[in-house]
């Protein structure tokens, strides 16, 4: 059996009210990730989580299911809760055990009581939270009144990293903001066709970009909106933003299972800090843009009296200990090659994140 370190395991509670799919999302994951090899249903009640015969004969979940599948090389972690509010019971326990919740929202019917209720056990746990539109395939569905609704009942903060290009029984492309893509699938499902987006669509996909980028600034005390900060951002594909400056940023992209980059410039809107550098290799008081030779490594970012202080990057020539591991505590070493996107304070690192060479990303502090 494979063992996994930590920072490669994910675990996740699907919630949301009855009837929203979550169940037949299970189904879809253990598919797509090779534990199934057809998907089963609600109706003929052959699904892999609803296995109790109370649960077959009534059609919905009654009890939580934990199922686990690979994806990327991260191990998956899920439980399946019961969406009806008589057993809500389990998914407030799921979510007390898990890192995070996937709440799952029918794109015909939009904001229910049961997502209302299941938003609040969130919100008390302060767990953080991603939205799965479902059935988007369905007759009525609608993405943007369902997008809508999720801003008005929730905030502004409700940004799509992911959203159809057309709902309804036409349903097969999406358009991932994130690596600024359109994705097909066949009928059959499989692997989605990767293209670029079309023309029409540009407009759209950039203001959700960019609502995408500037959400992420406004919510990770770790984004400085400073001018100690570089003009550079590297978002991964598991969506964690890690550095936004202002004015003009590239964007670094890392596929899920390659590791390759892929680079994108996108404009991101300047915030009034109140002074600092106004451009050039000055970026704030004393401080300037420049690069160090530190023996184990090398630094590329701000400086200050000759140590690293601000953002950059340090790029590692031999083993060395890089930080600290910000779930596990426990010590993380760089190998030669890899590197670490951060923030320094006079020499030492604040927070970062070391970007391993088998495609892997761990978040770290001194």
């Amino acid at each position: 059996m494979k063992v996994y370190q930590t920072n490669e395991i994910r675990n996740i509670s699907l919630i949301g009210g009855k009837g929203s799919g979550k169940t037949t999302l299970a189904e879809s994951v253990l598919m797509e990730c090779g534990v199934l090899n057809r998907r089963g249903t609600v109706d003929a009640g052959n699904t892999l989580c609803d296995y109790f015969p109370v649960e077959k004969e009534y059609g919905y979940s009654v009890f939580s299911t934990v199922f686990y599948a690979e994806y990327a090389g991260k191990k998956l972690n899920m439980i399946d809760c019961p969406g009806s509010d008589d057993f809500v019971g389990g998914a407030v326990t799921a979510l007390s055990m898990t890192e995070a919740g996937a709440l799952v929202v029918d794109a015909q019917y939009g904001v229910e009581v049961g997502t209302q209720n299941t938003f609040r056990t969130v919100a008390r746990l302060n767990k953080p939270l991603l939205f799965i539109v479902n059935k988007c395939d369905a007759e009525k569905a609608d993405f943007e009144n369902v997008l809508t609704q999720l801003r008005e009942s929730f905030g502004n903060k409700v940004v799509p990293v992911q959203y159809p290009v057309e709902c309804g029984p036409g349903f097969k492309s999406v358009i991932d903001v994130m690596l600024m893509k359109q994705l097909t699938w066949e009928k059959e499902g499989g692997k989605p066709v990767v293209s670029d987006i079309p023309a029409n669509l540009a407009d759209q996909a950039e203001e959700y970009r960019m609502a995408l980028l500037e959400s992420a600034a406004e919510n990770d005390e770790e984004l400085m909106w400073s001018t100690t900060n570089p003009n550079v951002a590297t978002v991964s594909a598991e969506g964690v933003v890690h550095a936004i400056g202002a004015g003009t940023a590239t964007i670094t992209l890392l596929s899920d299972k390659s590791g390759k980059e892929a680079n994108t410039t996108v404009t991101v809107k300047k915030k009034n800090t109140g002074g600092g550098g106004t451009g050039g290799t000055d970026t704030g008081v004393n401080k300037k843009r420049g690069t160090l030779n530190l023996g184990y490594a090398s630094y590329s970012g701000d400086t200050k009296n000759g140590k690293m202080d601000g953002a950059g990057v340090l790029t590692y020539k031999q083993r060395h200990a890089a930080g600290r591991d910000f779930k596990t505590g426990e010590q993380v070493y760089a190998e030669p090659g890899e590197r670490v996107d951060g923030v320094w304070n006079n020499g030492y690192l604040s927070s970062g994140t070391l970007f391993k060479n088998n495609g892997n990303a761990v978040k770290i502090k001194y």
